[in-house]
């Protein structure tokens, strides 16, 4: 009459094909993963630092304060820093560059030493790096640049460290062969013609992390009686 309900006696059995599948599905999923994390944290790091060195080279560069040209003799014209020539107001042609320098706002400290400067004029286009660079012999370049230090209270010399530094980056114009870095007789320090009343020249000034500024100088159309001028 009444139905007696017994226990379902029957198991279910997870065979051993079936547990193999399984590890292995999750072994795959755990190597995937720490694939995936690995991938994920390089190409933040690259990311982050691609970031920073752009970053730096629309940041770490130079402001050009002012530049000013010089007649020179073409003969006397000195590598040290105090006296780069003999002016000769009868002259008309400028033989002496300064470029001042400063660092741009936001940017790091500049060492001046490993700035080069692309000169391109009607001629050509010359390289011209620091003195230091030209004196260690690396690369094929025009000339080289003097370092001229004009306001520097911490006396690092080379390195533009604060907005307030100034410096002068100097080139002499003028030498018709290669540039004898152990001469000392007065030879210019640049292997470009010297600039004529109303020459127009564009400059770019490269810092270590290739930021660059471009500047363009032009003689006035006269230099009579004048011994300098601004460019």
């Amino acid at each position: 009459m009444f139905e007696i309900f017994k226990e379902d006696e029957d198991r279910g059995q997870v065979g051993i094909g079936t547990l193999i599948v399984f590890i292995a599905m999750v072994l795959v999923a755990a190597i995937a993963a720490g694939v995936l994390i690995n991938t994920a944290g390089f190409l933040q790091s690259q990311s982050e630092e691609t970031g920073q060195q752009s970053s730096q080279q629309v940041t770490n560069r130079l402001d050009i304060v002012s530049k000013t040209g010089e007649k020179t003799d073409g003969a006397d014209a000195t590598i040290t820093n105090d006296d780069y020539g003999t002016v000769d107001s009868r002259d008309e042609a400028l033989g002496k560059v300064t470029l001042m320098v400063t660092k741009a706002p936001g940017a790091s400290d500049i060492d001046l030493r490993d700035v080069t400067i692309q000169w391109v004029d009607d001629s050509g286009v010359y390289n011209i790096v620091s003195e230091k660079a030209a004196r260690d012999g690396a690369g094929n370049n025009a000339g080289y640049f003097v370092i001229n230090p004009v306001k520097d209270e911490d006396g690092s010399s080379t390195i533009v460290n604060s907005p307030d530094d100034r410096m002068e980056l100097v080139m002499t114009l003028g030498a018709t062969s290669n540039i004898d870095l152990g001469d000392t007789d007065g030879t210019p320090t640049t292997a470009v013609d010297r600039l004529e009343e109303g020459d127009s020249v564009t400059l770019n000034v490269a810092t270590e992390d290739s930021s660059a500024s471009t500047v363009r100088i032009t003689v006035p159309q006269s230099l009579s009686g004048q011994t300098a001028a601004t460019l």
